[in-house]
């Protein structure tokens, strides 16, 4: 029995899941930026401009790949590389913003 059909469709199946995933991801990143514009959240200009940069570049472009390639690998391996692009960047960001809230909230005990 040859179970190779098995795995190439499931791997096909797979990287569209991972695709809806980061769209909807993507989805929830502009949201977050509409709450902040609204008032409900305190994020830096610059933090929503790079969430909205690399968000939108990270949530959208998989789903454009997946119907100009017809690689599963190169697929896979471009998914891949935005989520650690999108967990690279975010979490320097989120180090940033804490190091800067940290750093106001000595500043203000100090007085």
């Amino acid at each position: 029995m040859n179970s190779t059909p098995f795995f190439i469709e499931n791997e096909k199946e797979v990287n569209k899941q991972v695709c809806k995933w980061m769209f909807g991801a993507a989805i929830i990143i502009w949201f977050m930026l509409v709450l902040n514009y609204l008032g409900m959240f305190e994020i830096s200009r610059r933090m929503c401009i790079v969430a909205f940069a690399v968000g939108t570049f990270c949530g959208i472009s998989p789903s454009i790949v997946i119907r100009l390639s017809k690689s599963q690998k190169i697929i896979k391996y471009y998914n891949l590389t935005c989520i650690i692009l999108c967990v690279s960047v975010f979490s320097t960001q989120y180090r940033y913003l804490c190091y800067d809230a940290v750093c106001g909230y000595s500043e203000l005990s100090l007085f």
